[in-house]
């Protein structure tokens, strides 16, 4: 699913290019978007011909297929190209890229916010004798879509900060919720409730940076034998683990298995495992229930270790 369409922009987005497309009576128009590893996805197209949509082909290319377009940005800041045997002179290179396209004409605008650099949005076959008048339009749009675009990226960080804990990339209490919203009555669930012991006093004795290196363990440890998605952290030292259509027996083997790995990294952890058989929306019940078997065995941990 492209990142338009997942987005709450999505409507905006595609009401502009088609709009857009109708009125300067061009082919198509679409928008590739820069992601973090500086390739670039196709997440929006119009057609005026649907059947000459190319979307699904053109994702993850590399800077090297549109480093072109890029040349053009730096130095006349628009591709306009109205005549493509005039290209074949000009830059072999792209014409080589753009002529088995059947086009006659292209405009492309890179889309930026500030000096960070979005993408661009192409324009394929616009009117010749009108690409002049068009141009500054273009622009405008290609500025109204790049504040779009992040806008849309500044509410997924915000999303991400809220569902993702910034110190070991577990899932929070939120997150939590959020999934637990989303299960179907009658699920199989298992529950571990887990507290890392001894973390108050490496970070009185050693200061918070080793006790942050010690969640990070657990949290590793955690998610390398229940999977990421289903470990959160719901603060401080605690842990959850909240795994779907499972049996206890293996949720046991999967938490001793993972109790001796972190043992041996000097990890050491105190937990309560429950099993719901069949989710009816009381799952702070069984979180309690959890917590609690937790705290019994982190009490006699202690114990046994002579510690109070």
């Amino acid at each position: 699913m492209s990142k338009v369409s997942m987005d709450s922009h999505g409507n905006s987005f595609e009401e502009i290019i088609r709009e857009v497309g109708k009125s300067i009576q061009c082919e198509r128009i679409y928008i590739f978007e820069k992601n973090t590893d500086n390739t670039y996805d196709c997440t929006l197209e119009w057609c005026e011909n649907p059947k000459d949509a190319r979307k699904e082909s053109m994702q993850h290319l590399k800077y090297e297929c549109v480093r072109y377009y890029y040349k053009y940005f730096a130095e006349k800041k628009n591709l306009v190209i109205k005549n493509m045997d005039d290209l074949r002179e000009e830059n072999p290179k792209l014409y080589l890229i753009l002529s088995p396209q059947q086009l006659h004409s292209v405009m492309a605008v890179q889309l930026k916010y500030g000096d960070e650099d979005l993408g661009f949005m192409g324009i394929d076959n616009p009117p010749v004798d009108k690409i002049e008048d068009y141009e500054p339009v273009l622009e405008l749009v290609a500025y109204l879509i790049s504040n779009l675009i992040k806008s849309r990226q500044t509410i997924e960080l915000l999303n991400k900060m809220g569902y993702q804990d910034r110190l070991t990339g577990c899932g929070t209490r939120y997150s939590l919720f959020h999934d637990v919203d989303q299960l179907e009555m009658g699920t199989e669930l298992c529950i571990i409730y887990a507290d890392v012991m001894g973390l108050k006093k490496l970070n009185d004795t050693k200061g918070h940076d080793a006790g942050d290196v010690l969640l990070r363990k657990m949290s590793e440890g955690l998610q390398k034998y229940f999977d990421k998605t289903s470990v959160y952290r719901l603060g401080g030292d605690e842990f959850l683990v909240l795994k779907k259509n499972i049996t206890r027996e293996k949720m046991e083997e999967l938490l001793e298995k993972s109790r001796k790995d972190l043992e041996s990294q000097g990890v050491h952890f105190a937990a309560g495992l429950v099993v719901c058989e069949n989710y009816r929306e009381d799952i702070q019940r069984y979180i309690r229930e959890a917590n609690g078997l937790m705290y019994q065995e982190k009490k006699e941990k202690y114990r046994l270790s002579g510690r109070r």
